[in-house]
């Protein structure tokens, strides 16, 4: 057999060489008759591996080598390893390569590629490196398909690798039997939506969570979080794990919550890799130490906008997309105003707490991963009905908004809206599954949704006019200084205070006294200090600190202090909230 196959590769041998049935020999020159190996290159399978989100193709093979009558093992490496491959060491040590002919490697590696050119059959694998739907084109079609942990579900005929990083999350045992069947899932469900009046707004969100990539194709991004605000004992996170957790139910319900405190690097990682599901990111609490409270809400206000954005940055020059759905939890709410309407807040008190049917939410947990199986297969089946229905339900929004028929401001009326279309969506689900005896319709829920951002814009003290970002408005204004006066792109250390303001070129930083800084904001008709105003710029990481002493927000340069601006971030910032706001 192995004759045959080789007899089928002999184009494949370089002009100057042949093969014996005990190896590849040089057939002319000086070295001819010398033997330079004692086995012929195999391939036995040329493999197509594709990114299934970013469809990135990397082509690898999989080799084995002939030595006599016998094949010795097999590897499968990346094309670009072919040149370097080591025969003895990758597949068995009793192949030999003749180490002093200079022409043994590149022999063997043109025989390889040979055969891997002419392969007639080639293995297609796809990974997947994160959670949540993707799209795949296959012989004329687009087939839709989900990432759940490790499993993937709608495409059970594709060869689909999954990368050990997703293996911690489970949405079921395989072996898991449905404990009782729709009945019992459906009456979970039923449980958890009148576990407290704002329950079926966590139900909403993790219908928003799941279908976020079908909100993003259908237009309509999601640029919210959910916010669950409640002192210590009044059950937030128990809450929030409770509606909202998608894995590992059946082992701890409360397994892949993530902690405020955790670094930013981290935290922006989870929440690109934990695509089309809520990330529970818990929690923002009081603190005897004002440095640590500061340095939450430092963390937690830029979590909340760039999920907003949709897009974060790790460094400078790498961007990554956020496609999971934040969901914070605190005991107190942050005072910013541009942050309060980037969220969708629920306030717990311990009044809401009924530990009788926290009881029988927490006997079953698990049967709540059913119910997101259930609605993932079925959101596959309808995925462009779906999509269609996002859209065709926004368009009617819009028209609302175009004829001023909306009672508070864009940013909270985008957020309920899109909150409303998930229901109806999980409602739809609901129906088609026989569940036709469930509590809270749709008319329910809007309701519901009003009260809450009444209550939103109480609590927070929003006015439910648009907020303002004075960050953004400040920095057209010393846009619009340097561009007026080149002698503002001068280091004032160098030059001495002559001007209003300093751009040092060269470590891309503004240098703002105060006095300045108060008549910028007098100019914009922002009614802040400029305590306030220096409070924006620490929270986006935007200010450069004085090392020298603890929390001093002003640096000392050319004998006057004065507030130093990372002009880079800055405008980076600002191109982000002008971005979002399209």
């Amino acid at each position: 057999m192995m004759e045959s196959v080789i007899k089928n590769c002999e184009k494949s041998i370089p002009c100057g060489y042949k093969y014996i049935e005990d190896g590849i020999y040089v057939e002319n020159g000086e070295d001819k008759g010398r033997r330079i190996t004692n086995f012929f290159p195999i391939v036995l399978n040329k493999i197509i591996k594709m990114d299934i989100h970013t469809k990135e193709i990397h082509e690898s093979v999989e080799l084995s080598a002939c030595c006599g009558q016998k094949t010795c093992g097999s590897k499968i490496i990346e094309v670009s390893d072919i040149d370097k491959f080591d025969y003895q060491a990758e597949l068995s040590s009793i192949l030999y390569v003749d180490p002093l002919h200079k022409k043994t490697q590149k022999v063997l590696s043109s025989i390889v590629r040979y055969q891997l050119a002419h392969a007639s059959a080639e293995k297609r694998i796809y990974n997947a490196n994160r959670l949540g739907f993707f799209d795949i084109y296959i012989e004329g079609k687009i087939r839709h398909g989900y990432i759940a942990g490790n499993s993937c579900i709608g495409v059970d005929d594709l060869n689909v690798q999954i990368s050990p990083e997703l293996a911690k999350y489970e949405l079921l045992p395989s072996k898991m039997e449905n404990l009782g069947g729709s009945e019992a899932v459906s009456q979970y469900v039923k449980d958890l939506l009148v576990y407290n009046r704002r329950a079926p707004v966590l139900v909403a969100y993790d219908i928003v969570a799941i279908l976020k990539s079908l909100f993003e194709k259908a237009g309509v991004p999601v640029k919210f979080s959910m916010y669950l605000r409640g002192e210590q004992s009044s059950g937030k996170t128990t809450m929030a794990s409770l509606a909202c957790s998608i894995y590992n139910r059946y082992e701890d319900v409360e397994a892949h919550i993530h902690n405020l405190t955790a670094s930013q690097v981290k935290l922006n990682h989870v929440l690109s890799q934990e695509a089309d599901m809520v990330v529970i990111i818990d929690d923002l609490r009081r603190s005897d130490s004002a440095a640590i409270m500061r340095q939450q809400e430092i963390a937690l206000d830029n979590l909340i906008r760039v999920a907003a954005n949709n897009v974060g940055r790790e460094t400078m020059n790498y961007e990554y997309d956020v496609r999971g759905a934040a969901l914070f939890t605190g005991e107190y709410a942050l005072k910013n105003p541009s942050t309060n309407n980037r969220i969708v807040l629920i306030e717990l008190e311990k009044a809401d707490l009924d530990k009788k049917k926290l009881r029988a939410l927490t006997r079953e947990p698990v049967l709540l991963s059913f119910f997101f199986k259930w609605f993932i297969e079925w959101a596959i089946e309808h995925y462009d009905d779906i999509e269609s229905f996002i859209r065709d339900e926004n368009d009617k929004y819009l028209q609302l908004r175009e004829r001023r028929e909306l009672i508070y401001q864009e940013r909270l009326n985008s957020n309920g809206n899109i909150l409303s279309i998930a229901y109806r969506i999980f409602w739809q689900f609901c129906l088609d599954n026989g569940w036709k005896d469930m509590p809270f319709d749709e008319d329910s829920f809007d309701r519901l949704m009003e009260n809450l951002i009444y209550e939103q814009i109480e609590s927070l003290e929003l006015d439910g006019k648009e907020s303002r970002d004075y960050v953004a408005e400040l920095y057209f204004r010393v846009y619009s200084a340097l561009d007026m006066d080149e002698r503002c792109t001068k280091n004032p250390q160098n030059t001495g205070w002559r001007q209003e303001l300093y751009y040092d070129e060269e470590k891309n930083l503004v240098y703002i006294p105060r006095a300045t800084l108060e008549d910028y904001l007098s100019e914009i008709k922002a009614p802040i200090s400029v305590f306030c105003a220096i409070n924006e710029f620490e929270v986006l990481g935007l200010l450069e600190m004085d090392n020298s002493k603890k929390r001093v927000r002003t640096k000392k340069c050319a004998s006057r202090r004065c507030y130093v601006i990372n002009y880079l971030k800055w405008s980076q910032y600002v191109k982000e909230v002008v971005e979002s706001e399209r």
